[in-house]
């Protein structure tokens, strides 16, 4: 988890991420997001919300083994339940980290 997040902390300085459900509805929407990440605590609502409009617009969704504060700590920000990585590289890179430690 903790290359994941790093690779999330990367994309962020890089101005590739979208943070917050508002930011991550609107980059699936405009189809800049690459891949979605949803802490694991995420609130069901925002949860559904997010897999729904990404599924329509065929985008991958990842859960982290993180909690808000955790992943929140990781791009700077005291809590993130979601956010949307904008670029492939980035993108492909951090869900590659996640699939290794399951």
């Amino acid at each position: 988890m903790r290359k994941t997040l790093g690779y999330l902390g990367l994309a962020r300085r890089a101005g590739k991420l979208e943070i917050g459900e508002d930011g991550t509805c609107g980059a699936i929407r405009s189809r800049k997001a690459k891949a979605v990440f949803l802490a694991r605590d995420a609130a069901e609502n925002s949860r559904r919300r997010a897999t729904n409009l990404a599924q329509v617009h065929d985008i991958p969704v990842y859960t982290v083994n993180a909690t808000k504060a955790e992943l929140g700590h990781a791009v700077g920000r005291d809590l993130c339940a979601m956010l949307a990585v904008c670029d492939a590289g980035l993108a492909l890179a951090a869900a590659k980290t996640l699939e290794s430690n399951q």
